[in-house]
């Protein structure tokens, strides 16, 4: 036996945190993927929209598309998906391209966070585990991909902002500059958020100097606001649309990380986390990178301010929160005088909140997939070029009758069976 098998096999083989953690981590993804590799076609509201408009960028100049759409591609700040699933969906085909897709999104959201945090204090530990708690929400259940998978982008670009902190100054401008520009393709939504964090590091950083040098505060001005002039100059010549507030969902924004469908679940969950939380505040156990303090109190100010619709962001009061959630979670950790008991205790707990909110997951999935298999036969079995009628019914005012409407909408793509609504591609009557 050589000198290094001899050093190995005295080397005790023990599982170390950071080892543990890991693992941990691999073994939850698989978890939050499963349910929606499952599906034939993920439970999300306008995810059967984009699967729609998915499905007619993959083939622009199929018969029965080409006469009513056309691919009209400006670079605009929401393509995550359409620059993605068109290409995987020639391999794979579409309804399993997007299954790939939404999976890697919450893979990566929850991914994301563990290593924001590992990235913030040099160190693996349990809590950003907590995480996977919020990774199925309302945002995710409103379908709403482009902003998710930007989000999940996001903590991963934060990640690799804070691991370069040390390097270059040059070398930075340009990792923020290529992050940016990345995030404004996918979402501008995220790519907000983004620069909130990194302006609330840079002003951490500052405060923390003994002696401030106009040197360092031009640095952090450059590190902060340079990697961010193209996408504002792409954002100030793209189209815009009008701001619009709504003051219902300012009340509600809050509960967006714990909302799903399941009523009664998301309640145990949103009281599970506050009896959580609450437990390690009152024993002075948790503590917050001095980094991200800023960024965390600035979102309820920003769920109250930031316009409900704007540059054709619908609801952008709920996504604050949504992203916010990880971000705080990233941020935290367990204070060094914590006892391991207490530790012990929260992340039991988080793992019992855990199961039932995947076990009412994959139960409401399993409820779904019948009427998700019903549309997607009816879609099937339509003619290619069929016209699809949409009609609306509403109670009349004095006579209690009902009264319809109805409207032609653009043909239905019979090749991927969903009912379309398309944004990146312009419907036209054929010549």
């Amino acid at each position: 036996m050589t000198a290094v098998d001899a050093a190995i096999a005295a080397k005790p083989h023990r599982l170390t945190e950071p080892r543990a953690v890991i693992i941990a981590c691999a073994a939850l993804s698989l978890v939050l993927a499963v349910p929606v590799l499952a599906m034939s076609v993920p439970w999300f509201c306008d995810l059967y929209f984009h699967m729609a408009r998915m499905a007619i960028l993959e083939n622009p100049h199929t018969a029965h598309i080409s006469d009513w759409y056309r691919p009209d591609w400006r670079l605009l700040p929401n393509l995550a998906m359409d620059l993605v699933v068109p290409m995987l969906g020639k391999a794979i085909g579409i309804a399993a391209a997007t299954r790939v897709f939404v999976a890697a999104t919450l893979v990566l959201t929850f991914t994301g966070t563990v290593a924001l945090h590992h990235a913030i204090h040099r160190k693996l530990t349990w809590f950003p585990l907590l995480a996977c708690l919020f990774v199925y929400n309302w945002v995710t259940f409103l379908g709403f991909a482009n902003v998710l998978f930007a989000n999940a982008l996001a903590l991963w670009a934060l990640a690799l902002w804070f691991h370069s902190r040390a390097g270059a100054f040059p070398f930075r401008i340009a990792l923020g500059a290529v992050c940016a520009l990345i995030l404004y393709t996918c979402h501008l939504f995220s790519l907000g958020f983004y620069g909130l964090v990194i302006a609330s590091a840079e002003l951490a950083h500052l405060r923390q100097e003994t002696r401030l040098q106009a040197r360092k505060i031009g640095g952090s001005l450059a590190v902060t606001a340079i990697p961010f002039l193209v996408p504002l100059a792409l954002l100030l010549t793209s189209r815009t649309v009008e701001a619009s507030a709504v003051l219902a969902a300012k009340l509600f924004a809050p509960l967006t990380p714990f909302i799903t469908v399941d009523i009664p679940i998301d309640l145990v969950l949103a009281a599970g986390t506050v009896a959580l939380f609450y437990l390690l505040i009152r024993e002075r156990a948790l503590r917050v990178a001095p980094e991200l303090r800023l960024a965390i109190l600035a979102l309820p100010v920003l769920v109250l301010v930031i316009p409900t619709s704007f540059f054709g962001t619908d609801l952008a009061d709920f996504r604050l929160p949504a992203l916010g959630i990880f971000i705080a979670i990233a941020a935290c950790r367990f204070g060094e005088q914590s006892s391991p008991r207490l530790r012990l205790a929260v992340l039991a707990g988080a793992a019992a909140l855990f199961a039932v909110r995947m076990t009412a997951i994959v139960i409401d999935f399993a409820a779904a997939e019948p009427e998700v298999k019903a549309i997607t036969q009816q879609f099937r079995a339509m003619k290619p070029g069929a016209v699809l009628f949409t009609g609306t019914c509403s109670p009349s005012p004095r006579t209690g009758s009902r009264r319809g409407s109805a409207a032609m909408s653009c043909p239905s793509v019979t090749s991927a069976p969903w009912p379309c609504s398309i944004s990146r591609c312009s419907c036209r009557r054929p010549p």
